[in-house]
């Protein structure tokens, strides 16, 4: 009995020695090799910061913009500052013009999306404006369109927003404006927070109080930029003491999560997170500040199963839209992957819709050359809609209600 305990025991510490031999090399290559000390480069400064945050915390819907802020926004690419743009939220919670809900309209419709739709970059100007404009001029009748953008957004949050928002306002029609990524963003909440007597604000994939260490810094702030500031910086950015001060923020922030490394965990194994996960920091690495999805299916969410139900039940028609990003206006085709296909397909069949798509050659239905695409989008530092992309977008969109649901006296189609 006794050899064969040897054996074994031989056996075991033949595999487990080197091993635990392979383990303590990947630490200490890890270590040696982390940019713990090194500090973060210059060409990794690209962030944006703001004078106060234009959003509060909501626990059902993530957060919500607070009606009446006006924010101050500053882009900052490789440490310098690249432009900025005021944010303006109205009376009503949204990014748009509309700043009250008109009840006498003769045509009211709500359109729910991402940053695509609230496009932030404006300053208080977004597509739907242009698409009640443009429905306006078309039908010869008052038109109210509500834009219940919100910036992160996913699919699953903008059905949670749109059951809560429709039954409010009583639409005629509402409209989803989906890009490529949203199909898997999952839900986030939004909540700030006082750390070492600093305001911060966080993006976080779990409702509740802030866990810094299950959070994401969502935006740095700081009351000194002003417009005013702003235009000194960019035409002077050398020496700034604000620009030094925000750079300084952003680099403690990326490093906070270098700080969290424990090279003497026995819990986790550097080893396996490489050679499993592709990363031997996986276990350690910051939270996304969007959580991504896990099904492929959205009828696993029954809260998302719940809102589909609850929309049906107000009778309102809403119609399922797709539109494109640079790349893909560009390449004149969406960029999406098979889990995103498949949780498109999922949302067609419950709802019983079938996406419009906008894209490329389909989304320039009067405009120039597709391989003019830049130009309908704020490159290079922002890939969102430029003026021309927000009449583009707002043109094909109108073009299809007009084609399929809204007939030329303003009546709908049933």
């Amino acid at each position: 009995m006794r050899p064969k305990l040897i054996k074994l025991t031989v056996l075991v510490a033949a595999i487990v020695l080197p091993l635990l031999a392979l383990e303590l090399a990947a630490r200490v290559y890890v270590y040696a090799t982390s940019d713990k000390d090194k500090g973060v480069p210059d060409h990794q400064l690209n962030f944006f910061a703001v004078s106060a945050f234009p959003w509060d915390y909501d626990e059902a819907l993530g957060y919500r913009y607070t009606p009446g802020a006006h924010v101050t926004r500053l882009r900052i690419s490789k440490g310098k500052p690249a432009f900025w743009n005021p944010i303006r939220i109205n009376p009503l919670g949204n990014t748009d013009m509309a700043a009250d809900d008109d009840a006498q309209a003769d045509l009211k419709v709500l359109v729910f999306g991402d940053s695509y739709t609230a496009n932030l970059a404006h300053g208080g100007t977004t597509w739907p404006d242009a698409l009640e404009r443009q429905l306006e001029e078309r039908l010869g009748k008052s038109v109210n369109v509500l834009g219940f953008g919100r910036d992160a957004y996913g699919v699953v949050q903008m059905f949670d927003l749109a059951a809560y928002q429709v039954p409010r306002h009583a639409p005629d029609i509402v409209v989803f404006a989906v890009i490529s990524d949203d199909f898997t963003r999952g839900r986030f909440w939004r909540r700030r927070a006082t750390v070492q007597g600093e305001p911060r604000g966080f993006a976080m994939g779990r409702p509740g109080g802030v866990d810094v260490y299950h959070s994401v810094d969502a935006r740095i702030v700081d009351p000194g930029i002003t417009p005013k500031w702003c235009e000194a910086a960019i035409a002077h950015p050398d020496g700034d003491a604000l620009l030094e001060s925000l750079n300084d923020k952003f680099r403690t922030r990326r490093l906070e999560w270098s700080s969290r490394v424990n090279y003497f965990s026995p819990t986790t194994s550097f080893l396996a997170n490489r050679l499993l996960r592709g990363d031997p920091l996986a276990s350690f690495r910051r939270p996304s500040p969007i959580p991504r999805l896990k099904y492929s299916d959205y009828s696993t969410d029954a809260q998302t199963v719940d809102n589909i139900g609850r929309l049906n039940a107000t009778n309102v028609p809403f119609y399922l839209f797709q539109i494109c990003d640079p790349h893909e206006m560009r390449d004149n085709a969406f960029r999406m992957n098979d889990r995103k296909k498949a949780l498109r397909r999922s949302l067609e069949r419950m709802t019983g819709k079938t996406f419009a798509d906008f894209v490329g050659d389909k989304a320039l239905t009067t405009a120039p050359q597709r391989e003019q695409w830049k130009r309908y989008y704020l490159l290079p530092h922002d890939p969102h809609p430029s003026g021309p992309g927000m009449e583009m977008f707002a043109q094909a969109v109108a073009d299809w209600l007009l084609d399929h649901t809204i007939n030329a006296d303003g009546s709908l189609r049933r």
